[in-house]
């Protein structure tokens, strides 16, 4: 199972200038992406989740297809247990064929992290709530 915090943790920020394309061959709009990406980066850091989730929706505005904005678009949903959009991130890693293993081992993960129980009270509850709803 992932461990979405940690995944969070090791996300790094991108160097433009150890790019492969020399600078000038770098669209104005994939700059500004990659400067809202590390922008997020430095709000995780500081556990500011929903700034970042804004910073990395901007940065998907000007470039779609940025696979590591879109991956931790998710983890931070997740983060924020928003995790029908986390799902939706994920999915639309796999359509556009990016991290695709990665991806389906995150919706997995996913799935787990939200049916397993965090503890016994909670299992307790949903007994209590499923036994209750069948003598309805």
């Amino acid at each position: 199972m992932i461990n979405f915090d940690l995944e969070i943790k090791n996300a790094q920020p991108i160097n433009i200038k150890n790019m492969q394309l020399p600078h000038s061959q770098i669209s104005n709009n994939v700059i500004k992406s990659i400067i809202l990406y590390n922008k997020a980066i430095a709000e995780i850091k500081a556990n500011d989740f929903n700034l970042a989730v804004k910073d990395l929706k901007k940065a998907l505005s000007y470039n779609r297809g940025f696979a590591e904005a879109i991956k931790l678009l998710g983890l931070c949903y997740v983060k924020n247990n928003e995790y029908r959009k986390a799902k939706k991130a994920f999915k639309n890693m796999i359509k556009n064929e990016m991290h695709k293993d990665l991806a389906n081992e995150y919706l997995r993960s996913l799935i787990t992290k939200t049916t397993v129980p965090k503890n016994n009270n909670q299992l307790s509850r949903k007994i209590i709530i499923g036994f209750s709803l069948s003598v309805i």
